[in-house]
This record gives C-alpha cells, sequence and structure tokens, in this order.
C-alpha cells in the first residue's frame, strides 16, 4: 500500500488513496500500529477511524487522510454524517478475509449488520 502510493507521488492534495476495513477495533488498531511503523519514513497522513472515539474530531481529520484505517460500522456513519468525507480518489481498497466473505457469499455471515450494506444481488464483487 505504501509502495503503491508512494510510486504515484501521492500528496495531501490528492486526498483519501487507501482504505483498509477491520471486522474488530483490536485489529483494525494493530494494523494501524504496523502502518505507522512501516510508513514512518513517508508523509502520509494516516487515520485510525472507530467505534467509540469522537466523532466531531475524526470529522475534522478525514479530509486530510491519504491513509484510513476503520471498522465498517464507523466507516457506514461517516459515509451518511460526514460530509466532506470523499472515496472518489482510493486507488488501494482492502478488507480482511471476514469481510470479503460477507460481500461476496452474504448468506453465509448472517445477523452482520455490515452484509445488509453489501452490493445488491446479482452484482459481481471482484
Amino acid at each position: 500500500m505504501l509502495e503503491k502510493l508512494y510510486r504515484a507521488k501521492w500528496t495531501a492534495q490528492d486526498g483519501l488513496g487507501a482504505l483498509v476495513i477491520s471486522p474488530t477495533r483490536e485489529l483494525a488498531v494493530q494494523i494501524f500500529e504496523v502502518l505507522r511503523k512501516a510508513g514512518s519514513k513517508h508523509s502520509f497522513s494516516a487515520g485510525l477511524v472507530i467505534g467509540g472515539k469522537d466523532l466531531k474530531s475524526e470529522q475534522e481529520r478525514l479530509a486530510s487522510m491519504n491513509i484510513l484505517i476503520c471498522t465498517p460500522g464507523r466507516l457506514l456513519q461517516h459515509m451518511d454524517q460526514t460530509p466532506l468525507f470523499d472515496t472518489n480518489n482510493v486507488q488501494i481498497f482492502s478488507m480482511t478475509f471476514t469481510l470479503f466473505v460477507c460481500f461476496r457469499f452474504p448468506g453465509v455471515l448472517r445477523g452482520n449488520s455490515f452484509c445488509s450494506f453489501s452490493p445488491g444481488r446479482g452484482r459481481q464483487t471482484p
């Protein structure tokens, strides 16, 4: 992820370039910590957006993030409630295997609220 954005000469003006969705807050925090260490020599701005944190402060910072690590519920909340949250320039989209299964085979993970937001029936998801 870092290499792709670096090679693309991604800057703060380009906005959000990478979106990583984690099924749990704990895993999201771990991913973010690894990203901070691995990306310490880069100038990308990265953010962690998970439930249980202050929504307003996250909203203020979202517009300046190049890399976003988040949980599904909080991502959906920002997509609904944060007017300046723009994902149009995202170059890299990553989700864990659990979420991939949810999108690809919605019936497998019954009761998962994020699955209800998966693409409509008949549409292929890569």
